[in-house]
């Protein structure tokens, strides 16, 4: 799918589902995620490129929260944008709690927010 991707690393997200994450030639992060119900790609964005209704609806619904990426997320041609949050402790060695993914129209139109099951 991505013949120029370069420095790939590929991820097992569970028994039937696989996460390649690279760069791609215009040296921005994508992932490609394969599993049973098919292709989910990914787009990074960096961080001072956040959407405000994105950072917005962070500061206002989830204030102890920190964003952690946030990635234009493609499924069956439908694109939305997806934010990762959680609560960061610890000083040195960073744990997260209470990680969550909440979904927005490209638009900036908060949608829902799903709860991360953590290991």
């Amino acid at each position: 799918n991505a013949p120029e991707a370069q420095n790939a690393v590929w991820y097992m997200v569970d028994s039937l589902t696989y996460e390649v994450k690279f760069t791609n030639k215009s040296e921005s992060t994508q992932s490609y995620i394969y599993s049973p119900k098919g292709t989910e790609t990914r787009y990074f964005i960096e961080s001072k490129y956040y959407p405000h209704a994105i950072m917005d609806t962070v500061a206002n619904q989830y204030p102890k929260h920190n964003i952690t990426d946030v990635y234009v997320r493609s499924v069956k041609k439908k694109s939305t944008y997806q934010a990762r949050i959680s609560i960061r402790k610890g000083f040195f060695r960073k744990r997260e709690s209470d990680i969550k993914l909440l979904n927005f129209e490209t638009n900036g139109k908060y949608i829902d927010a799903q709860d991360v099951a953590t290991k």
